[in-house]
């Protein structure tokens, strides 16, 4: 059975940095959740506040999120090493700077 680790669920509008727009309803509010096997994360940092409209084209599904690093478009998470650099290769193939982080979740069983 797979377990997410999902984000905290304090205001969006705070975690959003300013160049970006918040979700204007709670049903545009999505938590997301990253499954516990999949450690293997491939990144895209947000430097630029137009990067999601240019990941989604390629990942439907990508979001963005934060760390203590910043911000960051997260393109899709791995159990396999070798799967995230395939997608990090391929989204850097088009010009984006994505790449892959390590990012063990901790899971409550």
């Amino acid at each position: 059975m797979a377990c997410l680790g999902l984000a905290s669920q304090y205001s969006i509008a705070q975690q959003v940095p300013p160049n970006l727009s918040a979700p204007t309803t709670q049903a545009e509010t999505i938590i997301l959740g990253q499954p516990c096997e999949n450690t293997y994360v491939v990144v895209i940092p947000a430097s630029d506040p137009k990067i999601l409209d240019k990941v989604k084209p390629y990942r439907p599904l990508a979001f963005l999120t934060n760390s203590r690093l910043g911000w960051y478009v997260q393109a899709g998470s791995f159990s396999d090493r070798a799967l995230a650099e395939s997608l990090s290769y391929q989204l850097r193939s088009v010009n984006l700077d994505a790449r892959v982080a390590y990012l063990p979740v901790r899971c409550q069983r």
